[in-house]
C-alpha cells in the first residue's frame, strides 16, 4: 500500500471519494472527567508534540502535504494559542526517535532539541498530532484490529518497523496532564479506537456549550481522527498538485482543522 510507484498524491485515498466528510467521522476515545471538583486551578501550560512525515524511505510512497500540515499547525498553536511545541519532521520521526520520545514521556518528561526538558504536571494540557502514513493489521484479535503509525524509516509489510497505536495510547494516557488531545491524520486512523484495553471509545456527538465548559473544567482525554478504521485519508483535496500548492498545500482534514482553530468552528 505504500509503493513509491503510485503517482497519486493522496494519503492512500482514491480521488473520487469526497474528502470533506472526514470531520464527521471523528472519534472520541476515553473521555475521563473528574466529576468531584468543579473548581480546578487554571491550566498551567499548553504543550504540543507535532509529527509530520513526507519523505518516507525504504520504498514507502512519499507524501505531499504532511510536513506542511505539521508546520502550519505548529505555527498556529505557537502564535495564536501560546503552545510550547516539539516539532518532528521527516528524519526526526524515525522509529527509534519516536520510541525515545515515548520513553521520556513515560518518565513524565517532554524533551526538546535544545536540551531543555519539561517536567509534565497535572495542570498541563498536551496535544499530540500525527500526519503521515497509517496502517492496520489484516487479522482481527478478540478486541479488534491493531493500528500502526508508520515512522519515516518504516518498511513496507514489516510490522515490527511501525509504531503500534496501542503503545502510543498507553504512553500518552498515563502522562499526568489534565487535558490530552490526540489528532491522527492518516489512513486507518480510527483503529485507535481499539488501542485502549478498556474499550471506552464512543463516536463523537454534538457538543453544546454547557458540556464543553464541563469538559474544560475537569480531566479529559480525547481523540480526533481523519478516517475510520477501514478508511483512507486524503493527502490532498483531489485537485491537481499545482492547484493544491497554489490554493492550500494541506490535506482536506488539516484545512478544516485550521479553519476551526482560526475561529470558524461551531464552538
Amino acid at each position: 500500500p505504500f509503493s513509491k510507484k503510485s503517482a497519486t498524491p493522496e494519503r492512500g485515498q482514491a480521488r473520487g471519494h469526497c474528502p470533506y466528510k472526514i470531520l464527521n467521522v471523528a472519534l472520541l476515545s476515553k473521555i475521563s472527567i473528574n466529576r468531584g471538583n468543579e473548581f480546578m486551578p487554571e491550566l498551567k501550560r499548553s504543550l504540543a508534540i507535532i509529527v509530520g512525515i513526507d519523505q518516507y524511505i525504504n520504498d514507502i510512497r512519499p507524501l505531499e502535504n504532511a510536513v506542511n500540515d505539521a508546520k502550519k499547525l505548529a505555527a498556529l498553536l505557537t502564535e495564536k494559542y501560546q503552545y510550547n511545541v516539539l516539532l518532528l519532521l521527516d528524519a526526526d520521526a524515525t522509529l527509534s526517535r519516536l520510541n525515545d520520545l515515548l520513553a521520556a514521556l513515560r518518565q513524565k518528561i517532554l524533551p526538546f532539541p535544545d536540551g531543555k526538558e519539561v517536567k509534565l504536571e497535572s495542570d498541563d494540557r498536551l496535544l499530540f498530532y500525527f500526519a503521515g502514513h497509517g496502517e492496520k493489521s489484516d487479522t482481527l484479535n478478540s478486541e479488534g484490529p491493531a493500528g500502526y503509525l508508520i515512522p519515516q524509516d518504516g518498511q513496507d509489510s514489516e510490522r515490527q518497523t511501525w509504531l503500534p497505536m496501542r503503545q502510543l495510547h498507553d504512553t500518552l494516557t498515563e502522562v499526568p496532564c489534565r487535558h490530552l488531545l490526540i489528532i491522527l491524520d492518516c489512513c486507518k486512523a480510527g483503529t485507535f479506537r481499539w488501542a485502549t484495553r478498556k474499550r471506552e471509545a464512543v463516536r463523537s456527538q454534538k457538543l453544546y456549550q454547557e458540556r464543553y465548559n464541563y469538559y474544560t473544567r475537569g480531566y479529559a482525554q480525547q481523540v480526533i481522527t481523519s478516517a475510520a478504521h477501514d478508511e483512507k485519508a486524503a493527502d490532498s483535496s483531489g485537485r491537481s498538485r499545482q492547484q493544491d500548492r497554489e490554493i492550500s498545500g494541506h490535506s482536506p482534514f488539516a484545512e478544516l482543522l485550521f479553519k476551526g482553530l482560526n475561529g470558524e468552528a461551531d464552538l
